[in-house]
């Protein structure tokens, strides 16, 4: 690979490991979020008053989104590699 790849690759390396970082931790406050919710279930039952403004769901779309991040960056990934192996092929012809 070139040097031009190279950064892109070093970049989206970086990019990764930060999103990876950040789903992490929105899956480590899901998990408190959800036990919180249970041990309230467990202990009020029907009796308990739930919150409407639970942040379950924006926990989950925040996995969701950091999901995506990582998917779409592997994706570039793999299509960087796939043109760099293509101009290389090319060059030796």
């Amino acid at each position: 690979m070139g040097k031009q790849e190279n950064i892109i690759l070093e970049r989206i390396t970086s990019s990764r490991n930060i999103q990876l970082m950040v789903l992490k931790a929105k899956v480590k406050s899901l998990d408190e979020c959800i036990n919180r919710l249970s041990d309230k279930i467990e202990r009020d039952g029907t009796r308990g008053y739930y919150s409407g403004n639970s942040d379950v769901l924006r926990y989950s779309q925040e996995i969701w989104k950091a999901s995506q991040h990582l998917q779409t960056l592997m994706a570039i990934e793999d299509e960087l590699k796939l043109k760099t192996s293509q101009k290389r092929a090319k060059k030796k012809k």
